[in-house]
């Protein structure tokens, strides 16, 4: 993650009502799950991943290369950039929805 982290702050608003810190805490019951799911590499093959990213930063047109399949399920990912440096997207498909999202 190194130095391009960037952090979110959250605000608490303590009131007896529990509604809310419920559905807070079933949206974020299976985090734990889905960070060990994320695909790990090699820091070569990081650093190969960048280099791809740093060529193609101003290309265009461009068609980036590699899967979309290995992406985590509802991603919005660059499909091209047309010559007019008009980018397109498109989504991997949705994963089903869990605890509501």
């Amino acid at each position: 993650y190194g130095s391009g982290l960037a952090s979110t702050f959250f605000s608490i608003r303590i009131t007896e009502d529990t509604g809310r810190l419920d559905k807070l805490l079933a949206v974020l019951a299976d985090v734990k799950t889905r960070l060990e799911s994320r695909k790990k590499l090699s820091p070569a093959d990081f650093v190969a991943t960048l280099e791809t990213r740093e060529k193609a930063v101003h290309a265009s047109p461009y068609t980036p290369c590699g899967p979309t399949d290995t992406m985590f399920p509802g991603t919005w990912y660059l499909q091209s950039i047309d010559d007019k440096h008009r980018r397109q997207y498109s989504r991997s498909e949705p994963a089903q929805q869990v605890n509501g999202h």
